[in-house]
């Protein structure tokens, strides 16, 4: 018989390590580990996701699959409301009154308070404030004409507004307010 020789010395048996005794790791191992760990967590946490895609994807195919045949809209073909001409469609006349009424930002001699809205003491009056029609002074030639016009601009725009409900239809989602 021959053996083989080795390089390695002769050791005997090693004696048995205890779980709790110290053993020394270098830095490369702990690294290593601690790679291995974050990535086991990482499959798993991928492996979670996909899952639970795969299975509410399946659950809400069978809902969508089910409303549809008992004939509820799910698709938003479904929802949408049919086209409206533009001879029954009242939206663009309202846009029109509205650009007419818009607030009269007019100045007035009327003194208001701080608000805006009620009176003011005569140490409050603030001339230069935007005008309502609430707030005007109706013995003053200046305010009565502006009302005068605000009349007459107003009258235009209920015109509009009868010619509106007059139409069969209202869609404001088809237009804008610049008239697009």
């Amino acid at each position: 018989m021959s053996e083989v020789a080795s390089d390695a010395p002769e050791q005997g048996p090693q004696p048995a390590r205890h779980f709790l005794q110290y053993q020394p790791i270098t830095f490369a191992e702990a690294l290593h580990s601690l790679c291995r760990s974050l990535l086991a967590v990482l499959l798993i946490a991928a492996a979670a996701y996909v899952g639970a895609t795969l299975y509410y994807g399946v659950r809400l195919s069978l809902t969508l699959h089910r409303l549809k045949a008992a004939g509820k809209p799910v698709t938003e073909a479904d929802v949408a409301l049919p086209p409206v001409s533009e001879q029954q469609n009242a939206a663009r006349l309202y846009f029109q009154a509205a650009e007419i009424v818009k607030d009269h930002a007019v100045t007035t001699s009327f003194p208001r308070d701080a608000d805006g809205d009620g009176i003011a003491e005569p140490d409050q009056k603030q001339p230069g404030q935007a005008s309502r029609y609430t707030n005007v002074n109706w013995s003053s030639p200046q305010d009565l004409a502006m009302l005068s016009d605000y009349v007459r601009e107003d009258e235009q725009a209920l015109a509009l507004i009868k010619e509106a409900v007059k139409r069969p239809q209202c869609r404001l989602d088809v237009l804008t307010p610049k008239g697009g």
